[in-house]
């Protein structure tokens, strides 16, 4: 219990450090978390129907976000190649909402998302279409694994398998804002 209460104060205090800067042991942790927490879950029905409606949902948004990101990456290039800017960057972040069930824990939570994900590997610019049509599922080819047979499209995937969420939390998701951002970058060399 004492453990428990330990790794939910490091899930908080993450939190409120924004998912930014945290120090070794805290994401250590935060994995340590994970993996405890995961190995207590239970595959029921419903959870299971959950996370696939998670899928569904992060797939109608990578293929309604694809078009919009791969305009933004083609002007992003012709202003590099007009050399109207010097380089640029495109960054995908995530945020996971639930403004009840984390708030119990700490009322900073209200009216804010529960996870920030700033490395979420979306919409770059790529000819092929698969990444975005391939089914993500650790566990397909594990005979025995419960959700095998689903689909998972890659956020979904991204979530269990890159980031430090325990199915717990994955299933405590409410609501989702996928955010691109672009950064354009000028650079100058000062005269000697």
């Amino acid at each position: 219990m004492i453990l428990s209460k330990k790794l939910n104060q490091n899930f908080i205090n993450c939190f409120l450090k924004d998912w930014k800067n945290l120090s070794r042991a805290e994401s250590d942790m935060l994995w340590e978390r994970q993996q405890l927490l995961n190995k207590k879950f239970n595959f029921t029905k419903k959870r299971i129907q959950k996370l696939q409606s998670l899928s569904d949902m992060f797939k109608t948004e990578e293929q309604r976000i694809k078009p919009h990101a791969d305009r933004i990456s083609s002007l992003q290039a012709n202003w590099l190649s007009e050399k109207l800017i010097d380089d640029y960057e495109i960054e995908v972040h995530i945020e996971c909402w639930n403004n009840n069930y984390y708030r119990k824990q700490d009322e900073s939570f209200y009216k804010n998302p529960f996870f920030i994900d700033r490395s979420i590997n979306l919409f770059h610019k790529i000819d092929n279409d698969s990444f975005y049509n391939d089914n993500w599922n650790e566990f397909q080819f594990m005979e025995e694994h419960i959700l095998r047979d689903q689909f998972h499209c890659y956020s979904l995937h991204h979530l269990y398998d890159h980031t430090i969420l325990s199915w717990w939390d994955i299933m405590k998701i409410d609501n989702v804002w996928i955010e691109i951002q672009v950064i354009n970058q000028f650079t100058s060399d000062v005269k000697k």
